[in-house]
C-alpha cells in the first residue's frame, strides 16, 4: 500500500479499490433524434490518486425517465474507458502527488419529451478529510439531469463540457483563483453554485463541525470560499493546512417562448477534493509590461503569466491615471481583458477618456476596491507598480476653410506631443514645392491650391513613435463673378523692396501671412501694402471679399 500525505496530519490512501478516487463529474451530449426518441453521448470523469490502484474500463449509471412524474424507464447502462488512463496536467503549485484522470463514455437512447436522470454512484471516500465527520464510509454520487417536457423550448439539450479540475489546489494566507474554463455548445445561460455533497441519491456527506459545504474549508471572512455563478472559477483566501470535499451544480438555462421566463432545460453536478497547504513554490510575482499607447487612448499592458477571468473587478478599481501628482477622475473610461485559447487573461487593453489633454501621464496599477491586486495560479499575483504612459494626439481637427475659392492655409488645432506633420493633398497642390506632399513641424501651417475638383486633405500625425491621420474634405467654388475679379488682380512690383500696389481696388479684408501661415498682420483690404519693415523671403497677401478669396505671392527682396 503507498501513503500520500496531503497535510502532515492527513493520510488520503487505504486498501481498496474506491479508496483511491478523488471525485469525478457527469455531463452529456445530444447526439441524434429519430421519432420519439432521443440518443445522447453520456461522459463521466473520474479522478484517483496515483498511488492507488486503476479504475477499471468500464462504470456502471443509473438513467432514470419520467414524463408528468410517472416512471417510464430505470435501467443500469454501461459506459467504456473513452481513452487509456493519463495524468492530468495541473501545475502541483507546491503538492506532492499527481490525479490521474479515466473517462468514460457510452450512448443512451431515450424518450425525447421526458425528464431524464443519470447518475453515477460509488463508495468509498478516504479517511481523514478533515471537513467532514468522519469520511469512511461516505460515497460518492453525481448525477445529472435533462428537462425535455416543456413544449414552449427545444426538444434536446447539451450541458457544458465541464474543464477537467481533478482536484482544487489552495495554498494558506493568499488569495488563490482556480479557473474553470467551459464550453456550452448551445448559447445558454449559465449558472452554478455549490451544493452539498452526496454520500449516495439520498443521503448528504456529513460536515465536520465549523465546515458547510457552502464553506468548505477555513477561509478569512473577507475573501471566502466562492465558486462564481457564471462559472469563472473559485476564489478564496485559506488560513489553515486541510482538506475537504467541494460539490457543485451547473445549470444551464433557455428561455420559455410562451411565458418568457428562464426555463432550467438541464444540469450537471460534481464533486471534487480541495486541499489546502503552505506553499512550497518560489515563483516571481506576476509582471506587467506597459507599451506606449497603440492607439490615441489606449494603452496594452502584457502579463507575464496568465490571470484568471475574474481577477479584474468590475469597478477596473485596479487602475488610476494621474498626472503632475494628481488623480484624473474618470480618466480611465474601461479596461478589455484580452483571454488566451484557455481563458486566461494574457493582456489588458486600458482605454483612456478621449476628452484627456495630450501629455505624459502615470498609470498605477494598485490594489483594488476587492482588497487585492490581480491573481493567478498557484496563488501568484502582480505587484503595485506605476508605469509612465503617453497620450500623443487628442482629438484634435484641421483647421482651415472647406470652401475655399482655389486656396487657402490650413493647420492642426492641436499640436501637443507631435514632432512632424505629413500634409497630402487629392486633387491640389501644397506650396512651396507645388507637390502633393509636404511635411512641416507641428504648429506650421500649410498653403494649400487646389483643382476644380472636391479634395481631401490629409494630416499624418508623428508623435513618440506613433502614428494617426485625420483630414478634411475641400470643396473649392472656383464660381461666380470672383474669378473675373479675384483672378485679374495682380500685385506690383514683384519681387519688391518693400511697397507693393494691386492694379485695382478690392472691397473687402486682408491677411499678410509669412511662408510657414502666421499672420503677421490683418485689416481692411487696401491697395498698397508696406513690407519694408519683414526680412526678405515668400509672402502671402490674402484678400477676401463676398466674391471669393484670393492669395497672392510676393516676393521680398
Amino acid at each position: 500500500m503507498k501513503i500520500l500525505t496531503f497535510t502532515t496530519a492527513l493520510v488520503l490512501s487505504i486498501n481498496g479499490f474506491a479508496s483511491h478516487i478523488l471525485g469525478g463529474q457527469l455531463w452529456y451530449q445530444h447526439i441524434s433524434a429519430s421519432g420519439n426518441l432521443a440518443t445522447f453521448k453520456v461522459h463521466l470523469d473520474l479522478y484517483r490518486d496515483q498511488s492507488g490502484v486503476g479504475l477499471g474500463t468500464t462504470q456502471s449509471i443509473q438513467v432514470n425517465t419520467t414524463i408528468g412524474g410517472s416512471p417510464l424507464l430505470n435501467s443500469t447502462q454501461q459506459l467504456f474507458l473513452a481513452v487509456p488512463e493519463y495524468q492530468l496536467s495541473n501545475q502541483s503549485c507546491g503538492g506532492g502527488y499527481t490525479v490521474m484522470v479515466n473517462r468514460y463514455e457510452g450512448l443512451i437512447t431515450v424518450d425525447n419529451n421526458s425528464t431524464i436522470k443519470i447518475f453515477w454512484e460509488q463508495c468509498c471516500r478516504a479517511p481523514g478529510i478533515t471537513g467532514l465527520t468522519s469520511s469512511v464510509g461516505e460515497g460518492f454520487y453525481i448525477e445529472a439531469r435533462i428537462n425535455l417536457e416543456n413544449p414552449n423550448v427545444r426538444s434536446f439539450d447539451n450541458s457544458i463540457i465541464p474543464p477537467q479540475i481533478g482536484i482544487l489546489r489552495m495554498t494558506t494566507g493568499q488569495i488563490n483563483q482556480i479557473a474553470t474554463t467551459f464550453t456550452e455548445l448551445d448559447g445558454d445561460s449559465v449558472y452554478a453554485t455549490l451544493k452539498p455533497a452526496k454520500s449516495n441519491s439520498t443521503t448528504n456527506v456529513s460536515y465536520a463541525t465549523g465546515y458547510t459545504y457552502t464553506q468548505p474549508i477555513n477561509s478569512d471572512s473577507i475573501y471566502p470560499f466562492t465558486l462564481t455563478s457564471n462559472f469563472n472559477g473559485f476564489t478564496g483566501r485559506p488560513n489553515t493546512n486541510e482538506t475537504s470535499v467541494v460539490s457543485f451544480r451547473v445549470d444551464n438555462y433557455v428561455t420559455d417562448t410562451v411565458t418568457n421566463t428562464p426555463f432550467r432545460i438541464g444540469y450537471i453536478t460534481a464533486d471534487l477534493p480541495v486541499t489546502v497547504q503552505s506553499s512550497t513554490t518560489t515563483s516571481q510575482s506576476i509582471s506587467i509590461s506597459a507599451n506606449n499607447v497603440s492607439n490615441n487612448f489606449g494603452a496594452l499592458l502584457v502579463l507575464s503569466d496568465p490571470i484568471y477571468s475574474n481577477s479584474l473587478s468590475q469597478d477596473i478599481s485596479e487602475f488610476e491615471l494621474f498626472q503632475n501628482s494628481l488623480t484624473i477622475t474618470n480618466g480611465i473610461s474601461s479596461v478589455t481583458s484580452n483571454v488566451n485559447s484557455i481563458g486566461l487573461i494574457d493582456s489588458l487593453s486600458v482605454h483612456f477618456d478621449t476628452n484627456l489633454i495630450s501629455g505624459i501621464y502615470s498609470l498605477h496599477h494598485k490594489i483594488g476596491s476587492d482588497s487585492t491586486l490581480l491573481v493567478g495560479q498557484c496563488a501568484q499575483s502582480t505587484t503595485d507598480t506605476i508605469f509612465s504612459v503617453i497620450i500623443p494626439f487628442t482629438s484634435s481637427q484641421i483647421f482651415g476653410n472647406g470652401n475655399p475659392y482655389q486656396s487657402g492655409y490650413y493647420k492642426l488645432s492641436n499640436p501637443n506631443n507631435i514632432d512632424s506633420v505629413l500634409w497630402i493633398v487629392q486633387n491640389g497642390t501644397l506650396a512651396p514645392s507645388n507637390d502633393t506632399s509636404i511635411t512641416t513641424l507641428p504648429n506650421d501651417s500649410v498653403f494649400a491650391t487646389f483643382n476644380n475638383l472636391q479634395c481631401e486633405l490629409k494630416a499624418l500625425r508623428y508623435g513618440r513613435g506613433i502614428t494617426d491621420t485625420i483630414s478634411i474634405v475641400i470643396n473649392p467654388t472656383w464660381i461666380g463673378t470672383s474669378e473675373v475679379n479675384l483672378t485679374s488682380l495682380e500685385i506690383f512690383p514683384n519681387p519688391t523692396n518693400g511697397l507693393v500696389s494691386l492694379n485695382a481696388t478690392v472691397v473687402g479684408t486682408y491677411e499678410l501671412l509669412s511662408l510657414d501661415g502666421r499672420i503677421l498682420e490683418s485689416g481692411t483690404a487696401k491697395k498698397d501694402y508696406d513690407l519694408t519693415k519683414y526680412p526678405t523671403g515668400v509672402y502671402h497677401l490674402r484678400l477676401s471679399t463676398d466674391e471669393g478669396t484670393r492669395v497672392l505671392k510676393v516676393v521680398k527682396n
